[in-house]
């Protein structure tokens, strides 16, 4: 009876999940040809890793008035805002290497964005969002009565990965593919629910980032080449998630530097964090 019961009730999350399922892997398929494509794509640069922060600002000075914005973005890519020589607003990616704008910021292809809104909420936005996060929950439920379903028919959960006794095509066949992407099942039902949790702000990843910042400590002084600061000295390209530039000379503005762990703020005028 409680046997029956477990396989009812595994049947019931297969059937529900099984079309979710199917999507979600054609979709993902397609979609991890996104990565390939934007590594071979000229924008992307190897040398990310070995040049440095004050190397980049330096070469887009050379190009253009003033600099608003540095940005790698998640293709690592560097996108870079800016007012030319001319007084006119700029987007575009950059090189590494020379600072020189090598293309105009694109947005992604309407062939992947097709598949990610797809892949992320079945074209339903947030309320299929929603459901992706249910059914993302409901594989790992499966997984869970599958495991019962299967330490039931071994007799222990210590001869879990035992041979299994062929008595029946499909059933044997099902055991041993359920076992062996077991733990695969697992990490994705519950890495989905987790990125649908934080979606709807259930859980929270993000730090709430506060700077306390003493205005009359900081040093007023004749402003220097922000090339030649310290810090830009020894941060490498590849260690920023952003670098936004301060927006007048006043000793409130600073400079902005997201990094991969934390947030600093540079006083613009001295280059002193």
């Amino acid at each position: 009876m409680v046997l029956s019961i477990w396989r009812y009730c595994h049947l019931i999350l297969a059937l529900t999940s099984s079309f979710f399922l199917i999507i979600a892997s054609i979709t993902g398929l397609v979609l991890s040809f996104s990565p390939i494509k934007n590594e071979l794509s000229d924008y992307h640069s190897n040398q990310l890793s070995e040049v440095f922060l004050s190397s980049l600002i330096e070469n887009i000075y050379k190009n253009d008035k003033e600099i608003i914005e540095i940005k790698l973005d998640e293709n690592e890519f560097i996108q870079v805002r800016s007012i030319s020589n001319e007084g006119d607003m700029k987007s575009y990616y950059a090189n590494a290497l020379n600072g020189k704008a090598i293309g105009e910021i694109e947005k992604e292809s309407r062939f992947f964005s097709t598949f990610r809104n797809i892949h992320r909420s079945l074209l339903l936005k947030k309320s299929g969002r929603l459901i992706i996060g249910i059914v993302s929950f409901i594989l790992f439920l499966l997984s869970i009565t599958g495991t019962i379903l299967i330490t039931k028919r071994q007799l222990s959960i210590k001869r879990f990965y035992s041979k299994v006794i062929f008595d029946d095509f499909y059933q044997f066949w099902h055991i041993i593919n359920g076992r062996t992407f077991l733990l695969l099942i697992v990490i994705v039902s519950l890495s989905g629910t987790f990125l649908s949790l934080e979606r709807f702000k259930f859980i929270s990843t993000k730090k709430t980032l506060n700077h306390n910042i003493n205005f009359d400590e900081i040093k007023l002084v004749p402003k220097r080449n922000y090339s030649n600061f310290e810090v830009f000295k020894n941060i490498k390209i590849s260690e920023i998630e952003y670098v936004q530039f301060p927006f007048s000379n006043l000793i409130e503005d600073h400079f902005k530097i997201g990094l991969k762990n934390k947030e600093i703020i540079v006083n613009q005028f001295n280059g002193e964090i």
